[in-house]
């Protein structure tokens, strides 16, 4: 199984919080409380005003955000942030896909309009970090992978409720889609169709599927973002900065010299 390399901000895209997957995003995870299981889920599959049906990437995230903060999205705040997708990424309303600028344009939108901030972090499915964040009824996204000899059979049973897998069930499209924690430790995902499709899968059934390269083996979790960090994006980049600057210096430093450049390093982490 592919191994994620820890992540870090993101400071080219200011406002859209990717996080490290770090001691300090678990121990956000360890005191937030279990959360309710209310799930707002939202429909893509709408032409107008605004084209949204090739945009799971957006929706899936929007599912995790709006579910985090209890706060429903209208139908005119999940199009004004597909058109982040358009104005700020370049993207293509018509050529989706691309799970991480996916959580971008929510973090960006949300981030910039909301009043509650959100970030994510990258993990592994089946990691601590998963499985710690799921078990308190967090969400994360995770990503179909596209076959050109694929088949429909995922989302035959996604339609039924219960994932029982099969010899094949490598996907025709490409897709986006919200994921939890489910009853008796099983995971649930929550489809951004028209019907509001749920549908459970057991821990050693999403294993086959990763075996079997149905999905990609990583998951987009979505935090409080005033959990992780009180600094503005700016000031996390002047810290991160100043902390490259210093370990750069080292190599030209005595002995003393070293010792206050990691004291001063020390400090600063301490504040992001």
């Amino acid at each position: 199984m592919a191994i994620v390399k820890d992540n870090t901000f993101d400071f080219v895209d200011s406002n859209s919080f990717w996080i490290d997957k770090d001691e300090k995003a678990m121990a956000c995870i360890d005191k937030l409380p279990v959360q309710d299981k209310i799930i707002y889920q939202y429909n893509q599959h709408i032409q107008a005003p605004v084209d949204t049906r090739y945009m799971c990437t957006v929706f899936a995230s929007a599912i995790c955000v709006s579910s985090l903060f209890n706060q429903k999205r209208t139908r005119e705040q999940l199009e004004a942030a597909c058109m982040v997708w358009v104005t700020k990424y370049r993207m293509k309303l018509t050529g989706g896909n691309a799970s991480q600028t996916g959580a971008k344009t929510v973090a960006v939108y949300n981030n910039e309009v909301m009043d509650k901030q959100a970030a994510f972090f990258v993990a592994n499915l089946f990691d601590e970090y998963c499985e710690k964040a799921l078990d308190k009824w967090l969400l994360g996204v995770v990503t179909l992978r596209w076959y050109p000899s694929g088949t429909v059979w995922f989302f035959a049973q996604m339609l039924q409720g219960v994932i029982k897998g099969g010899k094949d069930m490598r996907s025709k499209q490409w897709h986006a889609i919200a994921i939890g924690r489910g009853k008796d430790g099983w995971y649930r995902f929550y489809d951004s169709d028209s019907r509001g499709t749920q549908a459970e899968c057991s821990k050693e059934m999403m294993k086959d599927l990763i075996k079997q390269w149905v999905f990609y083996p990583v998951i987009r979790i979505w935090l409080p973002l005033e959990d992780i960090t009180t600094l503005t994006p700016q000031a996390y980049t002047a810290v991160q900065t100043a902390i490259k600057g210093n370990s750069d210096a080292r190599q030209y430093a005595d002995d003393n010299w070293k010792k206050l450049l990691n004291d001063a390093n020390n400090y600063l982490r301490s504040l992001l």
